[in-house]
């Protein structure tokens, strides 16, 4: 996903049989706010709407992320019984994140050695100037 306006959280489905637009960016202060529109999971087949709220602060030289997820509007059976699932779905994101931050950098990609000249491909010798006289 890409953190400026319009970006998409967006999901492939196995198989190439389909994909989802989890959520869209809206709002973005880089290095502080970031807001996203969508309804997640089993949310999205109801009449809900969704913002997901991410905040950096820094103190003592450590970042904090946090994370708030409005939601409002109609679910058939009420939100009581879909909210620890949500819940466990963006706690798992964030941990998802965490790790993914706080690893070390991948090494960088070893270089391409250049490919090996063929006998057409070299120079032709020079030939040796002659001496006359």
């Amino acid at each position: 996903m890409e953190l400026v306006a319009g970006g998409c959280l967006c999901e492939a489905l196995a198989n190439g049989t389909g994909a989802a637009r989890h959520m869209a960016v809206i709002f973005v202060v880089p290095g502080k706010t970031a807001i996203l529109d969508g309804a997640l999971g089993p949310l999205m087949f109801s009449g809900t709407s969704g913002r997901l709220v991410w905040s950096l602060t820094e103190a003592d030289g450590k970042t904090t992320l946090s994370q708030t997820y409005y939601v409002g509007g109609y679910n058939e059976g009420g939100f009581a019984k879909l909210a620890p699932a949500v819940d466990g779905v963006l706690t798992d994101q964030l941990g998802r994140l965490k790790a993914y931050a706080e690893a070390p950098p991948p090494p960088p990609p070893a270089a391409t050695p250049a490919p090996p000249q063929t006998p057409s491909a070299a120079k032709p010798p020079r030939p040796h100037p002659r001496r006359h006289g």
